[in-house]
């Protein structure tokens, strides 16, 4: 029971691990697009 909860959660950090970096890398493009619109409308 507990190595199995153990696999669930290793494989959970990861995934979590996996779609952070992937945010993280998404987030600078995010804010760039942002402020651009902001500017762009005033």
């Amino acid at each position: 029971m507990l190595d199995s909860l153990v696999l669930i959660y290793k494989q959970y950090e990861s995934f979590y691990i996996n779609s952070y970096t992937k945010f993280q890398k998404k987030v600078p493009i995010a804010v760039a697009y942002l402020k651009y619109s902001i500017f762009a409308t005033e």
